[in-house]
């Protein structure tokens, strides 16, 4: 019997892989909330796609998993200047 982890671990890599391919699908979505005060806005949406989908792919492998984990959650914090934006906006 699977464990709960294991069981939503693909469900959690395929909503972070599929944010992150929405940042290349629909960039000026993620453009709006960016906050004015960051450099380079557009590259910065694509980073964060990128980086959304090689964390989420990463949490699949048992190797990858811990590295992973962190990188999403680093990646986590530093879009809540983002959705603070979202918020006031």
């Amino acid at each position: 019997m699977k464990s709960a982890v294991s069981k939503s671990l693909p469900v959690l890599a395929a909503l972070f892989v599929v944010a992150g391919v929405l940042h290349f699908v629909f960039p000026a979505m993620y453009l709006t909330v960016m906050p004015p005060q960051l450099p380079f806005p557009l590259t910065l949406v694509y980073v964060s796609g990128a980086l959304g989908i090689a964390c989420g792919l990463g949490i699949l492998h048992p190797r990858t998993r811990r590295i992973a984990g962190i990188g999403l959650m680093l990646l986590l914090l530093a879009m809540w200047p983002a959705n603070f934006q979202m918020l006031f906006n």
